[in-house]
């Protein structure tokens, strides 16, 4: 590595040098923001007659290729944003010339700083950014920028900058040009690790995600032309499979950890999965990356399934995936990974693979129903992999999920029974409640009713939650208030309907019978099945309500079914509860009046046996290694860490100079470190087994 501090000018007007961007950097994205910002920095300095230089930072590259046949090509690693911004401002210097007539001018910049005079085709341009912006960049040059289609980050910049520099300015914004300086960095491909040096950079303060990491990792150790193949093959079809198509909003760092779990079974801190990824592929030679980037592109299609739906190959899997995303089952994707890939290898058909997803949100939507928490759902789906019995597929998931037990249950057919009486599922998520209602109205039915994309259908209240008059005449008192406050928001109490605001609060006979103006507004005119009920019943009351509680009821548990405790159930499958096993705290039960076998926290085996002694331990390892976040936030209060003793009820010692803490309960005791663990990113790093 060399570094040696040098002018831009000088670096710009090279002979026979090309500037690459290569493919695994980031797009150019500097605002008009950042843009004014160098500008009024240049001006500033042109204009001030006592400046000799302006610093402007560092420009890191990689000397990689030179023949008689080609510039010498440059591959900068750090400062494509400076250097696409200072090709824009020469530019709009060449245009103002040419405007002004000053021909001079207008092929000094052309010929010194713009283009490689006497080279051709792609080493022409002195700097050669990514495929769409070296289109970009070749209008602008030719003058011929109308001509790009779409949107450019370089053609709005340039107009920018275009329309700032101007006759009055040019002159003192080229004396600034002249005194910016920077440190040239030069890397040699054969004396220095260029992704170790960038990985460097990353760490004070350039903010990659995780996914540029990884790309710039698997591309930045081979040749321009191996990178644009294995760019163009593997890398660009996974960006395209993992985005968003309604928003372009890409995903590939979360793709890239539900990936490293599925095939590593292990979940990834959100921040720690280009090391995870390091580790799984640790070497980066074409011949070793080829049969794995492979693998993953063909799981970024799977991916692509999940996020965008109506992708996916049959209408039956478009369905099922809908329901899957307005779920938000995201902590299932490493396993419906694997799921589809062994779909894709012919171990399970159509019919099954459909079966897998409603078992999903059979577990996940009973879940949601009986009001289990969801912390515990990321780990139940990764180990649900390792269930997975190829000969009996199916089954062999049902069983994974049915054997779970405490927070990480399957809720059971009396426990939704019991919890749809009371349930408020009303006031739930939107697209939760437009879910329920399209699969309580679908279910058996022949001609589909779209509820969650339709604005016309809405959940409409039976009895409304500001009831006219007549209600109180229709009702005994005590179900008036019944109604008011026990059943308004219950499931039997709520229906679908295309006239909610026609019917709004009034009584159940005219809601029913409603036919103004001929529009058959009414629950009696409805083709609805949820409204078949209410076309049987001249009067809405408890009764009434009790009756469609057990008709929903069934509905309910024929859409989302789990097997049951059949005893020849239990003698088929050899299972045993997964509560017996090592299990996160954020998945572990009520831990009240339980003692520990042990704890692992990190891969640390603790020898403790009380949630008092795991606490202290943790909070002592937790203060040991992140100090900082410790301390310096509100996590040092969550935990109640002190330098003094006296400054706490119970406190005990810590580590040297601290104290915590440890007059709390149980329940307390998990609360508290959970909030830590989540602030610190290490939801996966504590795990506990009870004893007997």
């Amino acid at each position: 590595m060399k570094a040696t501090e040098l002018p831009l000018d000088r670096f710009f007007s090279q002979n026979r040098t090309q500037f690459v961007i290569p493919v695994y950097q980031r797009n150019y994205d500097w605002s008009k923001k950042e843009c004014e910002k160098l500008l009024q920095d240049i001006l500033e300095a042109g204009r001030d007659r006592t400046l000799h230089s302006h610093f402007i930072g560092s420009i890191v590259f990689v000397h990689d290729q030179y023949s008689s046949a080609g510039p010498q090509q440059l591959v900068i690693i750090d400062g494509q944003q400076r250097l696409t911004t200072f090709t824009l401002i020469y530019l709009a210097i060449h245009h103002l010339a040419k405007e002004l007539g000053n021909e001079e001018l207008q092929e000094e910049i052309m010929n010194t700083y713009l283009i490689n005079r006497y080279s051709k085709g792609e080493a022409r341009l002195k700097l050669r950014p990514t495929d769409n912006n070296q289109r970009a960049l070749d209008l602008l040059i030719q003058g011929e920028h109308e001509l790009f289609e779409g949107f450019s980050r370089l053609i709005e910049n340039f107009k920018f900058i275009k329309s700032w520099i101007n006759a009055d300015n040019y002159e003192a914004v080229l004396d600034g040009v002249r005194k910016i300086f920077f440190v040239e960095i030069s890397l040699d491909r054969n004396h220095d690790n260029p992704q170790r040096i960038f990985e460097s950079l990353n760490s004070t303060g350039l903010a990659l995600s995780q996914a540029d990491l990884i790309r710039n990792y698997i591309l930045m150790g081979l040749s321009i032309a191996d990178q644009g193949r294995l760019y163009r093959d593997y890398w660009e079809p996974i960006e395209q499979y993992a985005r968003l198509e309604a928003t372009k909003e890409g995903r590939v760092s979360e793709f890239i950890r539900a990936y490293l779990t599925m095939v590593r079974i292990e979940i990834p801190r959100k921040s720690g999965v280009y090391e995870e990824f390091k580790k799984e592929f640790p070497n980066t030679d074409l011949e070793s990356l080829t049969p794995k980037l492979e693998h993953l592109r063909k799981s970024a299609r799977y991916y692509q399934w999940f996020l965008n739906p109506e992708k996916a190959p049959s209408s039956a899997l478009t369905t099922q995936l809908r329901y899957l995303k307005v779920l938000e089952v995201n902590v299932a994707y490493p396993f419906m990974l694997k799921v589809f890939e062994d779909f894709e290898d012919s171990l399970l058909s159509e019919e099954e693979l459909i079966n897998v997803l409603e078992t999903i949100q059979s577990f996940v939507w009973r879940r949601f129903i009986a009001g289990v928490p969801t912390n515990a759902l990321n780990k139940i789906f990764m180990n649900l992999i390792k269930k997975i019995d190829s000969d009996d597929y199916s089954s062999s998931i049902e069983m994974g999920l049915f054997s779970r037990r405490g927070n990480q249950r399957w809720p059971d057919d009396d426990e939704i029974r019991e919890v749809l009486a009371s349930r408020d599922l009303y006031n739930i998520s939107g697209s939760n409640k437009k879910y329920l209602f399209e699969r309580l109205e679908n279910h058996s039915n022949r001609e589909f009713v779209p509820v969650m994309d339709n604005d016309q259908i809405t959940v409409e209240h039976i009895f409304p939650q500001k009831p006219h008059s007549d209600w109180k005449e229709d009702l005994p008192e005590k179900e008036f208030k019944d109604f008011s406050e026990k059943y308004l928001h219950t499931l039997p109490n709520l229906t679908l309907s295309g006239n909610n605001g026609a019917l709004g609060n009034l009584s159940f006979s005219r809601k029913k019978e409603m036919n103004s103006d001929g529009k058959e507004q009414g629950y009696e005119f409805s083709r609805l099945w949820l409204n078949r009920y209410l076309q049987s019943i001249d009067q809405w009351n408890e009764e009434h309500w009790q009756a469609r509680l057990e008709l929903l009821r069934e509905r309910v548990l024929a859409i989302w079914k789990r097997p049951s405790d059949n005893e020849w159930i239990m003698k088929l499958f050899d299972f045993s509860s997964d509560s017996e096993d090592e299990v996160s705290i954020f998945e572990a039960d009520d831990p009240t009046h339980r003692n520990l076998e042990y704890a692992v926290f990190q891969g640390q085996t603790l020898n403790v046996s009380s949630i008092a002694e795991m606490y202290r331990t943790v909070a002592a390892l937790l203060l040991e290694q992140y100090p900082q976040a410790i301390l310096e936030s509100g996590l040092r209060r969550t935990l109640g860490i002190a330098q003094e003793k006296s400054a706490l009820r119970y406190g005990q010692d810590l580590t040297p100079g601290y104290f915590i803490e440890m007059n709390l309960d149980s329940k307390n005791k998990f609360r508290k470190l959970r909030t830590v663990l989540e602030a610190l990113d290490l939801q996966d790093a504590l795990l506990l087994k009870y004893s007997d």
